[in-house]
């Protein structure tokens, strides 16, 4: 009886074993549970029956039930590693991806699972169980072959475009609740040149997932990354700030930290855990971002659209945009217009609290917010800060201004309606967007009506008719504009020099003559470093001399993220008579 029990035992446990493995390898780990249960119930019932009679010693086998996953919790897997530029090429294959770790003890199984950022999301639909201190990484279906070899990767459709300078992810389980969120910006890699593409994003400390900046870095692994497996700047990096409320109404938090805020860098703030006056928890905006501003200077805040004729129901607005890095502090600035013979006045401040403007954002300053989000749609409904009084801004045309806390002018519009486009017939409602905030305020071809399919506003986002200058930064100029290609030691050649803020610059160089027609591919595809020159030596493609006239230099530069600039130059090619 004895034997037959224990083989019985054997059997029942290899058959248990066997389809262990089986699910294990499949990642599917819920059918068969109670296969398990039976198992250690029958091995349990045999080992009292060997304790009383036979009084050997017992070996004390222990299950662990896999087969039951949990329900995630917040921070229990998180985002620890991100691609979001992998151009140029460092080591690892050119696609986007993120890395999740498990942080917990239990096992999560990720089928429903969903990946997102503002534009959409993408949802896991394979049974995945995630064992507790273990890695997979999640990227698009075309792109998973490529990192498989890595370590484990799951390709998902739909997998979202990450931004190169900044993106909001987040990771939300089958039952809804977001279980990480990462805010990243392109100076978290603490690394120009690793900022540049072609490098992840790690995070140090991943029992610390919301400490933003401070926790995340540029990877140091030669390749460019550590898909599938522990970071290369995994270490302890402990959550050192403290957070108190201020009464009476706890609606405002100070905060002490170990080290000084330094003035324009970004930080992000998390809360977790926190619930109102009525037990409600904090939803899904329960982040903010921080920083220590700069005083605002000339063209650093602009006015970027203005709404003078409203609708008999509706109210003026102005709308500032900070196109500047630097963090500026609302309440420091005020706007104003001139009186008749030119003296500021109405001045009013634009915020009496502390609000910080980043890079990037809108402000709408207007005396009835709700009037203006009735009639034109406002995507950020926060961006809007209301005066008692706003200056007077009449139908025809008028003045606006924006003064810092020193009272110096750092932006002013002498608007008109006619600037309104021509066949608008009556423009009441409709107002005047900025197309470029790069280009000067006061000049009349940088503004038109708002469009139709906007609604003719649009307060706290991007103009509908914004448009600015795509180019890349950098010159190309020549020098002399006579030369003679005599041999003579005087200007024999025509010297092209470039300068270029950064690297990875490609220039093309063609030669025409006045009739368009090609005569030299100078350059081809040449790499360029920061500075440099290129000759011609006045010859055509066959090394022949062409003949006196005017000729056009045609410099085209581009780099690997897809930007160009070109440059038309003339010259004259002389020679003695």
């Amino acid at each position: 009886m004895f034997l037959n029990a224990l083989c019985s035992c054997h059997c029942f446990f290899h058959e248990a074993k066997s389809n262990t493995a089986m699910l294990l390898n499949q990642n599917y780990l819920v059918k068969k549970r109670w296969l398990y249960l039976r198992a250690l119930i029958f091995l349990l019932y045999l080992t009292a029956n060997l304790i009383m009679k036979e009084k050997l010693t017992i070996v004390l086998l222990v299950f662990h039930l896999c087969a039951h996953t949990q329900t995630a919790s917040p921070y229990n897997v998180v985002i620890d590693e991100i691609m979001a530029d992998p151009i140029p090429v460092a080591g690892l294959p050119n696609t986007e991806f993120i890395e999740l770790k498990n942080v917990s003890a239990q096992a999560f199984n990720l089928n429903g699972w969903r990946i997102g950022d503002a534009t959409g999301f993408a949802t896991i639909n394979i049974n995945f169980v995630l064992q507790p201190d273990s890695f997979v990484v999640i990227c698009a279906n075309n792109t998973a072959p490529a990192l498989t070899i890595f370590g484990t990767t799951i390709g998902v459709s739909n997998f979202p475009s990450l931004d190169n300078d900044g993106d909001e992810l987040y990771l939300r389980s089958k039952e809804g609740s977001i279980i990480h969120a990462v805010n990243y910006l392109s100076d978290w890699y603490q690394n120009a040149v690793k900022s540049q593409g072609g490098w992840t994003l790690e995070m140090t400390d991943t029992k610390n997932p919301c400490s933003g900046f401070s926790n995340w870095i540029a990877s140091n692994d030669p390749k460019g990354g550590t898909p599938g497996k522990k970071n290369s700047v995994d270490a302890i990096n402990k959550d050192q700030q403290s957070a108190v409320t201020i009464a009476p109404f706890f609606n405002k938090v100070q905060l002490r930290t170990t080290a000084p805020i330094a003035i324009d860098k970004v930080y992000t703030i998390t809360a977790t855990g926190v619930t109102d006056c009525a037990g409600n928890s904090i939803g899904a905006y329960h982040t903010v971002k921080l920083g220590r501003a700069a005083a605002a200077d000339t063209a650093n805040l602009v006015i970027n659209e203005i709404l003078f004729n409203p609708k008999p129901s509706g109210a003026d607005y102005i709308e500032l945009y900070n196109r500047s890095k630097n963090i500026i502090d609302v309440k420091d600035c005020y706007i104003a217009n001139r009186s008749s013979n030119g003296t500021i006045g109405s001045i009013k401040q634009i915020s009496a609290d502390n609000r910080l403007l980043f890079p990037g954002e809108y402000i709408v300053v207007t005396e009835d917010a709700f009037a203006v989000k009735t009639q034109y749609l406002a995507k950020d409904p926060a961006a809007f800060a209301v005066i008692t009084a706003i200056p007077s801004l009449p139908d025809d045309k008028g003045d606006v201004l924006i003064l810092n806390g020193q009272g110096k002018v750092i932006d002013e519009l002498n608007y008109d309606a006619h600037w309104h486009f021509k066949l608008i017939d009556n423009d009441e409602g409709i107002s005047l967007e900025r197309i470029d905030y790069n280009k000067p305020t006061q000049d009349a071809g940088n503004w038109h009506s708002a469009a139709t399919s906007a609604g003719y506003g649009t307060p706290g986002y991007q103009n509908s008719q914004f448009k600015s200058d795509l180019q890349l930064p950098g010159d190309i100029s020549i020098t002399p504009a006579v030369f003679s290609p005599d041999n003579d030691g005087f200007d024999d050649f025509l010297t092209i020099n470039y300068q270029f803020p950064d690297q990875g610059y490609v220039c093309n160089i063609t030669i025409f003559d006045a009739n368009g027609r090609i005569v030299r591919y100078l350059i081809r595809n040449a790499v360029c470093s920061l500075q440099g020159y290129f000759r011609w030596d006045g010859l055509d493609e066959k090394n022949g001399k062409l003949p006196v006239g005017v000729y056009v230099i045609f410099s085209e530069v581009f780099n690997l993220r897809g930007k160009t600039k070109r440059f038309k130059q003339a010259v004259t090619l002389a020679r003695r008579l």
